[in-house]
């Protein structure tokens, strides 16, 4: 092998291994990207869990508070029917 051609080929090398710390760090980057993103996702998920929960005892608060309204109007017509008001 002549000097000119192993100057050449390790010019190659050189310049795949700094293609490949390229794409290494570029992958890194993406790594990093997607436990973030998973993360967040978690995140959210656990807020959305929460603002369900939320969502149901708010439900069944409005159920109860209008089971008592109508207990309520039904005890004050009971009394003003038979007239102990």
């Amino acid at each position: 092998m002549t000097n000119t051609s192993a100057s050449a080929g390790l010019q190659k090398i050189n310049e795949l291994k700094n293609e490949l710390t390229e794409l290494a760090e570029d992958l890194n980057r993406v790594e990093y990207t997607c436990t973030t993103q998973e993360h967040e996702l978690k995140t959210l998920s656990d807020h959305m869990c929460d603002l369900n929960s939320l969502k149901e005892s708010v439900k069944a608060s409005g159920k109860y508070i209008k089971s008592l309204f109508y207990f309520t109007i039904n005890v004050i017509l009971v009394a003003f029917i038979t007239g102990s008001h």
